[in-house]
């Protein structure tokens, strides 16, 4: 699977799957802190927001020791109160959670998955009167990404190729949906889990048909070679007869010829070497 990703839908949990989901301890919900109070990755992605510099509308930081992070300056506090709220219900859940390169790893049941919280954008095509002023500076731009306002957050697993994204709808914003998310971190990993189970029998089976495939192209191979080594042979053979036949041709035309004759000569060690021919190819089919 380079990879483009997958997109998978999420098995669906019972209801008293997901009500022992919200009931259980490890999973109680940490509300929105002041950034005062938040989690000590948010502190230090505030600081970095602070200093970003600002690409079409966006605040962009790629510190490889911060979680990664894309919004707007008006949508950036709201996106870091609600990442500080999910960090720190996911440790007093006793979730383990890394950094790896700028990348968020939740361990959940097991299973390692990939949380990104970023702005979304929509693409704008350019109007005739922006693409005139551009047609000299940067004449091969034809569109703009531009912010909605409105956060996803997504939740990974690039091993299985599982995807599963969780926007704002309406005014319901991701702050009042940081239970759902933990609900569908539980449900990704169940998910992902199955997904691994399916990908590693569809990786045997594809390791069977591959050896087999393997096994039928090596005696097809060896079929081929025995069939051109019996056609070589029938045509030696065929090459043999040929000659011990227009051998017994001209025997039967030296009675009227001399001794000395030139065709006894030839006749002599003509029937010489076809002895020896054959005597050689009888040897090699016996060995």
């Amino acid at each position: 699977m380079s990879k483009s990703l997958m997109h998978h839908h999420t098995l669906p949990a019972t209801e008293p799957q997901n009500r022992a989901i919200r009931s259980n301890s490890k999973n109680h919900v940490v509300s929105l802190d002041p950034l005062r109070n938040s989690h000590p990755w948010v502190q230090e992605l505030e600081k970095q927001v602070r200093l970003a510099s600002n690409i079409e509308g966006l605040i962009v930081v790629t510190d490889p020791e911060l979680p990664s992070f894309r919004a707007t300056a008006k949508t950036a506090p709201r996106a870091l109160k609600i990442l500080s709220s999910v960090l720190k219900s996911l440790e007093n859940g006793r979730h383990k959670v890394r950094l790896d390169n700028g990348k968020m790893l939740i361990q959940v049941q097991g299973e390692m998955l990939e949380v990104r919280l970023y702005e979304e954008c929509s693409r704008r095509f350019l109007s005739e009167k922006e693409l005139t002023k551009l047609r000299f500076s940067n004449p091969f731009k034809k569109s703009v990404d531009e912010p909605t306002g409105c956060l996803k957050l997504l939740i990974k697993n690039d091993e299985v190729g599982y995807v599963r994204p969780l926007t704002e709808t309406g005014r319901r914003g991701l702050e009042f949906k940081v239970t759902e998310i933990l609900t569908a971190l539980n449900q990704a990993a169940v998910t992902v889990k199955k997904l691994r189970e399916r990908k590693a029998e569809e990786d045997v089976a594809r390791k069977a048909y591959w050896m087999e495939w393997d096994k039928q192209q090596e005696e097809k191979a060896l079929a081929d070679r025995r069939m051109d080594q019996f056609i070589k042979w029938a045509n030696e053979w065929q090459e043999i007869e040929r000659l011990e036949s227009f051998l017994g041709y001209l025997k039967s035309n030296l009675a009227n010829l001399p001794p000395e004759h030139e065709l006894n000569n030839i006749f002599t060690t003509a029937k010489q070497q076809l002895l020896q021919r054959r005597e050689k190819f009888g040897s090699t089919l016996a060995s």
